[in-house]
């Protein structure tokens, strides 16, 4: 089962206008799921403060897992090149395989953006986020060397058994979402 383009779209993109002072900037992003990663990012919201207010995680590997940590990029658009590399918190998780659990903010203050693209000299940022480490019930480990790479690869398809889940998730969260209020 392959999920809506424009489905995919609406879930992996986000766009955040920063105003400061006379200036404009804009931030553009998504975030990026790693081939091989055991855990991946099915869903992102962000308010006024922070661009991971709520991160929806899917469990994609056989075992469970126990902690997490999210890392983030953000990078000039014109150069990809100059790029800050941030780490959140690790946190808990009682996540079974194929499971989906809801985490709440992870640090991706919107004034730390906007003072890194200040600082790397640039009015359009991007900003990606993705999972940087797992440690499994077992015991065992998984990580991705961010600070090093300073940059995400490219986003990997979901593996194609996760679709179906995916889907029922998107589609319980769209009739759950809360009304935006009246004007």
């Amino acid at each position: 089962m392959e999920l809506p383009k424009a489905l995919i779209h609406a879930v992996l993109c986000l766009t955040l206008t920063l105003t400061a002072a006379a200036q404009t900037t804009s931030t553009e992003g998504g975030f990026a799921n790693i081939q091989g990663s055991p855990l991946w990012i099915i869903a992102t919201t962000m308010n006024n403060t922070d661009l991971c207010a709520h991160v929806s995680l899917l469990n994609v590997s056989n075992r469970p897992i126990l902690r997490a940590q999210l890392g983030w990029i953000v990078a000039d658009a014109q150069n990809p090149s100059h790029a800050v590399p941030f780490f959140g918190t690790p946190f808990d998780l009682n996540l079974a395989p194929a499971g989906i659990e809801d985490v709440g903010r992870q640090g991706a203050a919107v004034s730390v953006v906007r003072e890194t693209m200040k600082k790397l000299g640039t009015t359009h940022g991007v900003v990606t986020v993705g999972v940087v480490y797992v440690r499994f019930q077992d015991g065992g480990e998984w990580s991705y060397p961010l600070a090093q790479k300073r940059a995400f690869p490219s986003d990997a398809p979901l593996p194609e058994q996760f679709a179906p889940t995916v889907s029922q998730f998107i589609e319980q969260r769209a009739h759950t979402a809360p009304e935006p209020p009246a004007n």
